[in-house]
């Protein structure tokens, strides 16, 4: 039998493609965990067939690392509960490229963390297979039900599908949103932090040599307990308790309920701006993540509390974009703090502190210029400004201002809520659909577009943005909980305009599978006209 592989025809008398991997690539092949088969993605358990066309899937780009997550997640998922006579384990969120797992009413001990790691390289040695089946949704249903997986059961029961599949290892049953890698030995170069009263898992997001050492971002895990606590209170913890609401149409009180502490962040960051008598606010965040609504509600805040609040947006100090910056590639940096004119946006800021009046700019996003808008403002003692961009946090972006002089702000996407207990709700996946809605919107690029930019931002976040992120004064979770709800109908028109022969269609065939978990929210004219949503969906105007 012969298979096209990255270009290359081999001849094989293997079926399974992992077995082939093995084969071409001795040394290397778990640098392997996913390939893309005449156009769809698929695990490396799929057996062959003759002139199948397949391109193999770097572990350490975005879907495979979800994949090389799940599998580590669940390796030490069976660890647990082999120990700890099958308790059950919660996937929670990223803490800093580290992945955070809390047991239910049960707190690990720091000496039993040496039991874990040792109980997962054996499972690891093992070699066991992580294959998947296909089961139809009363199958699935009784495998979850005999087993106490209520959460699954719940969230089969909520949407409308067909088939499911589901990994059985060792007697136990899982499902995951992703494909796992093909066996256990595929899991290497991690290590367990005790991090009570659960524990992070590190693992290699690249190919350096080493892990990378964990450096504890104090507030960010902080959100994501305040948000948790929050949910908890509310009786919303998967995605199941959203589809509930949406199905029986009680969505609009939780809608409104969300909108209120959203608000409620801001009135008490806008207090505090005002306690330590500042004029000057830097607000940043990553790439979607609502820096422009948060800005201009917390401006409504502080004029609540008699302030004059003015909005600057780095956005508008683009430089032309045939000045953009490039990249080692020799493409446009866009993300690059290099992109702005820092020396204008300097100098209207100090014009602006010395009580000068100041023509804003404006940028152009569909032809790429920048323009003087009609916006003109003069400071006063009472007049509070807010700079917001993806930079904000870095003081090269306003080195003509002390430090001391800056309140700054740190926005981010937290939500509280999982899929269900083993599968998360990534805050990266969460920022790129709202950022395809929003640039088909408003931006004039096309969903391939985005697609085709998203690894560059991801990248310039990493070398820009996260840096800086504890360097912030308050910081504000931007999450709405209801939000894949809200944004599935928009997002699933966008992705339909990408072609199943793209080479970037297997991230339309992640995000298509993620939003398959939420019932969409056919009536968007409930959400309020001031959202933070609207940042991305725009007004219902039909």
């Amino acid at each position: 039998m012969q298979v096209l592989i990255n270009d290359e025809i081999i001849k094989t008398d293997k079926k399974i493609l992992y077995e082939i991997i093995q084969e071409i690539y001795p040394t290397n092949y778990k640098n392997y965990i996913l390939a893309n088969v005449n156009e769809k993605i698929e695990d490396l358990n799929y057996e062959i067939f003759p002139n199948d066309k397949i391109y193999l899937i770097d572990k350490f780009s975005h879907i495979a690392n979800l994949t090389y997550e799940s599998s580590i997640a669940l390796v030490c998922i069976l660890a647990i509960k082999k120990i700890y006579n099958n308790i059950k384990v919660k996937v929670e969120y990223s803490v800093n490229n580290c992945l955070y797992l809390s047991i239910n009413n049960f707190k690990i001990l720091h000496n039993d963390i040496s039991k874990i790691k040792n109980e997962m390289d054996s499972i690891i040695k093992e070699d066991i297979s992580f294959s998947r089946k296909s089961y139809s949704k009363d199958e699935a249903l009784k495998i979850f039900k005999d087993n106490n997986q209520l959460d699954k059961v719940d969230l089969l029961n909520s949407i409308d599908c067909q088939n499911i599949g589901i990994y059985e290892i060792d007697g136990r049953f899982f499902s995951f949103t992703n494909f796992l890698c093909p066996k256990s030995s595929w899991i290497e170069d991690f290590e367990l932090i005790y991090y009570y009263p659960g524990l992070l898992i590190n693992y290699k997001k690249n190919y350096n040599s080493k892990l990378l050492n964990f450096k504890e971002q104090i507030n960010i895990p902080k959100i994501y307990e305040r948000s948790k606590r929050w949910t908890n209170l509310l009786g919303i913890n998967y995605a199941s308790d959203l589809n509930n609401l949406v199905k029986n149409n009680k969505i609009e009180s939780l809608i409104n309920i969300n909108e209120t502490y959203y608000n409620n962040q801001l009135s008490k960051c806008a207090k505090d701006i005002i306690d330590n008598n500042m004029n000057i606010v830097m607000l940043a965040g990553p790439s979607s993540s609502g820096k422009t609504t948060t800005a201009k509600k917390l401006a409504i805040q502080l004029a609540v509390l008699g302030k004059d609040a003015f909005v600057i947006s780095t956005d508008d100090y683009f430089v032309d974009r045939s000045k953009t910056p490039l990249d080692k590639n020799g493409n446009k940096d866009y993300e690059s703090i290099d992109a702005i004119d820092l020396y204008s946006l300097n100098e209207d800021l100090l014009n602006l502190l010395e009580g000068k009046e100041v023509i804003l700019p404006s940028f152009n996003f569909i032809k790429g210029i920048r323009t003087l808008s009609n916006k003109k403002i003069i400071m006063s003692e009472n007049t509070v400004l807010i700079i917001e961009g993806i930079h904000a946090l870095n003081p090269k972006l306003t080195d003509y201002i002390p430090e001391k002089n800056k309140y700054k702000i740190y926005v981010s996407v937290l939500t509280g809520i999982n899929i269900d207990s083993t599968n998360r709700i990534s805050s990266t996946e969460t920022r790129l659909i709202r950022r395809i809605v929003r640039d088909n919107k408003y931006r004039g690029y096309k969903t391939l577009d985005t697609l085709k930019s998203w690894d560059n931002v991801k990248l310039g976040e990493e070398k820009y943005i996260f840096p800086y992120q504890n360097r912030a004064d308050f910081y504000v979770d931007s999450s709405l909980i209801y939000e894949y709800n809200a944004l599935k109908k928009y997002a699933l028109e966008c992705l339909k305009q990408v072609s199943k022969y793209s080479k970037y269609y297997y991230m339309v065939d992640r995000l298509q599978n993620i939003l398959s978990y939420f019932v969409h929210m056919e009536d968007t004219k409930i959400i309020d006209d001031h959202s933070i949503l609207r940042e991305f969906i725009g007004e219902d105007n039909d």
